[in-house]
């Protein structure tokens, strides 16, 4: 989603933007991309830290996105010590060779960037954050807060980061008066009801988008993020968002504004604070309110690809500078 809107987003402001997309093995053996060719005209690559390192090429300046932060961390929270290993043995290793050899560093919110500067040694790196379309993730029709009962969305594949383990918990913490729905990815069933929870997948944007728009509240389970994609989808829909305080969500998310943060893990915490909104309306929809207003005015999309072109184009200053 990141590289995809990216691209799109530089192809419409006259940069000639390239994707090219390898094979799910070459995660595990990435130093083989180093074979791969590239383009005779071009100018700069940008890739991310797990293979970045295979893109280096003389003379073509490389910038390397960090998104989140792996290496020595989430274990046992969010990962088995099968992943911990391989984390820690190959991933961290990759990514501290792509950050020896690139130019410069893109991280997406300010937590992850610390997550990464306390573990690695980096080259300048630059806070961007990520965007969504705020024409298509709007305001919906209007609807009376909780009629029919507390509907609460819940967006996010089915992954321990994402903390879809402790749905049962959350289920049995709140009352029959709320309505639970979780949208995962495009694998699984499209509308099953497990254990009082209505589960979708495969949505298109457009069906997605009406689950933001038909919920009164968004719950973010995730314990990990490098950006706060689907938080920051709900507040583009007018929704208050509820999430535990967590690297990549406390960067979107304002506690007590465009919404609540609790302390990761404690659902007690997280379902007293939905039900605290459930007896607020007027807070509710100011919170939803709030969050709109954030998303059109902090998290743009026009300020994040400028902030892209700019910093291209300055590396490519540099290295013809360094080359006369």
């Amino acid at each position: 989603m990141y590289v995809e809107r990216l691209v799109a987003g530089l192809r419409a402001r006259g940069v000639d933007a390239r994707l090219q997309w390898f094979d799910h093995k070459f995660e595990f053996v990435p130093g083989l991309l180093r074979r791969v060719r590239a383009p005779q005209e071009t100018d700069l690559i940008h890739a991310n830290s797990w293979n970045g390192f295979a893109f280096a090429r003389d003379g073509i300046p490389l910038v390397v996105t960090a998104f989140h932060c792996v290496f020595r961390c989430g274990y046992p929270e969010w990962k088995t010590l099968a992943q911990r290993m391989y984390h820690d043995g190959l991933i961290g290793r990759y990514e501290q060779w792509s950050f020896a050899r690139a130019s410069s560093v893109v991280a997406m919110t300010p937590s992850a960037a610390a997550d990464f500067k306390d573990r690695f040694s980096l080259p300048p790196l630059s806070v961007i954050h990520g965007w969504v379309d705020a024409n298509v993730f709007c305001e919906g029709a209007a609807r009376k807060f909780g009629e029919g009962g507390i509907r609460i969305l819940i967006v996010g594949n089915n992954s321990k980061r994402k903390g879809t383990d402790l749905l049962p918990e959350l289920r049995a913490r709140l009352d029959s008066s709320f309505l639970v729905t979780v949208v995962g990815g495009l694998r699984g069933q499209h509308g099953d009801v497990m254990n009082g929870i209505i589960h979708k997948s495969g949505l298109s944007v457009v069906e997605l988008v009406n689950e933001y728009q038909t919920a009164d509240l968004v719950i973010s389970l995730s314990r990990h993020e490098g950006f706060g994609y689907s938080a920051l989808e709900a507040m583009a829909c007018a929704k208050p968002v509820v999430a535990f305080d967590v690297t990549g969500i406390r960067d979107v998310v304002v506690n007590g504004v465009t919404g609540v943060l609790v302390p990761p893990e404690s659902v007690n915490e997280l379902a007293r604070a939905c039900e605290k909104i459930a007896e607020q309306p007027t807070v509710a929809m100011k919170m939803g309110a709030n969050g709109r207003k954030l998303a059109l005015t902090k998290f743009r999309e026009e300020d994040a690809l400028v902030a892209y072109i700019k910093g291209y184009h300055q590396l490519l200053c540099e290295m013809r500078r360094e080359a006369a």
